[in-house]
Formats: C-alpha cells, sequence, structure tokens
C-alpha cells in the first residue's frame, strides 16, 4: 500500500482551504497570524472553555512561534478585536480575550461559511457513504499518529516501509 500519494492529496485540499481563507483574512484586514488567534480565540470563548487563552496557550495549541503571537496579539490590541487582562494569581501572565466591540458571531458565522464552501467544494459528486468511510479512515490514521508522536515510536523507527496490513 502506498500512502505517499495522499500527501499530494492533503496538499491540495490544504491549498484550497488557504485560498479561502486568505480570502476571508482580505475581508477583516488582517493577517493569517491575527486570523488563527481570532479564530482560536472565539472558537474557546463559543465552546465555553475558561483555560487556555494566554499567548503561550496560543502558540502552542495553533504551533505558531512565540514571537508571531506577540505580534499578532499586539496588532489585534492595536486594531481594537482583543484586549488583555492580568491574572488573579500571577500578575505576569495575561489572559486574552475577544474585545467588547469585536463581533464574535460574525467571526464565528464567516469561518462557518468557509468552511462550508470547502466542504461543499471538495466533497461534489461523492456519495455520503463514501464521505463517511473516508472519515472514519481519516480518524483510525490521526488515532494511530496521536499514538506514535505519545509513545515516540517516531525515535529509532526503521524505514521499512511495511505496514501491519501488508
Amino acid at each position: 500500500m502506498n500512502i505517499d500519494s495522499t500527501l499530494i492529496y492533503w496538499h491540495n485540499l490544504n491549498k484550497l482551504y488557504e485560498m479561502l481563507r486568505e480570502e476571508l483574512l482580505k475581508k477583516f484586514g488582517i493577517s493569517s497570524i491575527e486570523g488563527e488567534i481570532l479564530v482560536y480565540l472565539a472558537f474557546r470563548e463559543s465552546f465555553g472553555y475558561s483555560t487556555g487563552d494566554t499567548a503561550k496557550d496560543i502558540s502552542e495549541n495553533r504551533f505558531i512561534s512565540k514571537s508571531n503571537v506577540s505580534k499578532g496579539v499586539y496588532s489585534l490590541t492595536k486594531k481594537g478585536f482583543i484586549i488583555g487582562e492580568q491574572d488573579a494569581g500571577d500578575r505576569r501572565v495575561i489572559h486574552l480575550k475577544l474585545s467588547p466591540t469585536a463581533d464574535r458571531n460574525l467571526i464565528i458565522s464567516e469561518v462557518s461559511k468557509m468552511n462550508e464552501t470547502f466542504n461543499r467544494l471538495i466533497s461534489r459528486d461523492i456519495p455520503r457513504e463514501e464521505l463517511l468511510q473516508l472519515i472514519i479512515t481519516e480518524k483510525k490514521l490521526a488515532d494511530n499518529a496521536a499514538y506514535a508522536l505519545e509513545n515516540k515510536l517516531y525515535i529509532d523507527c526503521p524505514n521499512d516501509h511495511k505496514s501491519e496490513g501488508e
């Protein structure tokens, strides 16, 4: 089984998503990093999370360098999209949140519309049953990757290119 070709497919999917995302960012007049930060904070807020809202959290969860997050936070603060609140227990920690003037519903709505467009474009002419099977398979692939990462199976891993199913 050759999974290498799927990397090309995923690259094309990612490229399409990035193009849709860039169009959305133009609407808001923000950079890619700023968009990542805004969406991260908006969705955390909409799901009621009360932790994970510092620049460090964003850096770790979105795989963005600390310096880029810092620049993005500074710019978004100046533009009035986000505010920082000092932690009551540790004054060095700043909790980030959308500002009262930031339109949370618009951000979430626009990102949701973009995701719906992406899903519609990539699933054209694919029967529902095939899409459901793909989701099941992708979940298994992601679980296997998470297991390998968690258990550091990539260290001293032989390059025999054989999977258990072969």
